[in-house]
C-alpha cells in the first residue's frame, strides 16, 4: 500500500493508547509534544497519522499565523504571550530567575 514504509505491528493498550518505538518518532523528527493529524481510512481500515508542517510548537495550534523562532513555528498569540513577559535581566545575571514571571504588558 505504501512505499518505503517501515513494517510494524503494535498492540492497542487498555487506554486505547498505540506506542510508537522511540526509533520511528525520530525518524519522523517526532517529539512527545508534537501535533499529528489522525485520518481513518474506512475502506482500507486503516488509520493515515501525519504532522502537519505548520502548528505552534508550544500550544499545538495550526491555526493561527506563524513566525519562525529559530526553526520553529510560534503562533501570534504564544509570540505575543512571550513578548509580553517582563524579565529582570539582572535577575538572569544573578542566577535569581524563577518561575515567578510577570506576564503582564504593564510598565
Amino acid at each position: 500500500m505504501f512505499k518505503n514504509c517501515l513494517d510494524l505491528k503494535a498492540e492497542i493498550r487498555e487506554d486505547g493508547t498505540i506506542k510508537l518505538p522511540e526509533e520511528f518518532l525520530s525518524a519522523l523528527g517526532w517529539t512527545p509534544k508534537t501535533v499529528v493529524q489522525i485520518e481513518f481510512e474506512q475502506e482500507g481500515k486503516c488509520l493515515i497519522v501525519t504532522a502537519p508542517f505548520d502548528y505552534c510548537c508550544i500550544c499545538g495550534t495550526s491555526e493561527n499565523p506563524f513566525f519562525n523562532v529559530m526553526g520553529k513555528h510560534v503562533c501570534e498569540d504564544c509570540q505575543q504571550m512571550i513578548a509580553s513577559v517582563k524579565i529582570d535581566k539582572s535577575k538572569i545575571l544573578n542566577g535569581q530567575l524563577n518561575d515567578n514571571l510577570d506576564y503582564t504588558n504593564e510598565e
